[in-house]
């Protein structure tokens, strides 16, 4: 199944897993991460794992798929060809269901091989294209265009509702951004908001900007140093924070997202985004970040109402695919790269009212940027 971004694929899975339920067949979910495997199972109500997880089970002789089983693969398009081929030999071998189900514009898999892409242009399959996640007839559109490869349009329509901006260098562009994001927070602290960007390393800078910026508005308590698997890392009450591994005994995945609520001397307490209270000693759990900001890679799947989007070089097509669908009311767009190298042929007026070709930005001079 090829669903565009936003179209409700997790909703029909879930009218699906009910009729094969009732067919007396058993339904299970899997996915490449954590984060989009919770995903699938809160949106359709299907108990998803990861397929290194269920992969895991089966050298272990556990969990093997029957011929009373289905097996729904979600963004399949991540999946490399070797897994994918582990997974559908062993459902072939057993006589089990599988189901494919994702985009292959959205961000594409890691290991070699694009086999969700081939196998659909293989054998076709069936595709939803009516988006539901966004509720302007502009924003439907740019989703379409970004789901089609017409990413120039896509930006293009961001840009005329003040979606783009323009800045001199990349400092100034995550500057702006961080400073835009606060306002908003503060003017709707019950919004989700996240900022996305390519790199580790542009996370960790922004995740401090934005930090510094609740410290100096007053909205973080007392802080501890606390020695996590990345380094040491300051945090308080109020911060965002991000788990960074699947722990079933605190049901957090790779990419789940809080609030602190508690910090002390070895033990934290967060409340979840999905409103879910979880605490832990830290020397027992250290897979931790602060939770401002994430890459793009790690928001495939994810749902929130403000996104804002940093690129820069290496951020192509499918990562804007994946950063602009990703919300519900408002996504603000901060480039980070030469006018030439996103859009090459245009002006500066023209590219500040928007990309009209997109290409991977690659080669972006050192001090120049678009936010």
């Amino acid at each position: 199944m090829l669903g565009y971004a936003g179209t409700g694929k997790s909703a029909m899975l879930g009218v699906a897993r009910d009729v094969w339920e009732s067919a007396g067949l058993n339904v299970r979910g899997t996915a490449l991460a954590g984060i989009a495997a919770e995903g699938l199972e809160n949106g359709s109500g299907i108990n998803s794992r990861t397929i290194a997880s269920m992969e895991h089970g089966w050298a272990q002789g556990r969990d093997l798929l029957t011929a009373s089983d289905v097996l729904v693969i979600d963004e399949a398009g991540m999946v490399g060809t070797r897994q994918m081929e582990r997974v559908l030999s062993h459902a072939a071998d057993v006589g089990a269901k599988v189901v494919l189900v994702g985009d292959p514009q959205q961000l594409q898999s890691i290991e070699a091989g694009a086999a969700f892409r081939a196998i659909h242009e293989r054998h076709g399959g069936v595709e939803i294209t009516q988006v539901r996640r966004q509720h302007e007839g502009w924003q439907q559109n740019a989703t379409r265009h970004l789901a089609t490869g017409r990413t120039g349009e896509a930006v293009a329509a961001y840009a005329d509702k003040g979606m783009v901006h323009q800045a001199k260098t990349r400092e100034d562009a995550r500057r702006e951004l961080v400073e835009r994001c606060d306002r908003e927070r503060q003017a709707n602290p019950d919004a989700s908001r996240i900022i996305l960007t390519h790199t580790n390393a542009e996370v960790r800078d922004l995740n401090e900007a934005a930090r510094a910026a609740m410290r100096s508005a007053g909205e973080l308590g007392d802080e501890r140093q606390v020695k996590t698997e990345r380094g040491d890392r300051l945090f308080a009450s109020g911060d965002r924070i991000m788990f960074l591994r699947n722990e079933r005994s605190l049901e957090v995945k790779n990419g789940t997202l809080g609030t602190i609520e508690k910090v002390s001397e070895g033990h934290m307490s967060v409340r979840t985004d999905d409103g879910r209270s979880v605490s832990f000693d830290i020397k027992d759990y250290r897979a931790l970040d602060h939770g401002y900001a994430a890459t793009i890679h790690k928001a495939q799947g994810m749902t929130v109402d403000r996104a804002h989007v940093l690129a820069t070089p290496g951020m192509d097509r499918h990562g804007a695919y994946v950063a602009c669908p990703a919300t519900v009311m408002a996504w603000r767009f901060i480039m980070a790269a030469t006018i030439s190298a996103i859009s090459p042929g245009l002006s500066a007026r023209s590219a500040v009212n928007a990309a009209r070709i997109w290409r991977p930005i690659t080669d972006t001079r050192p001090g120049e940027g678009i936010c």
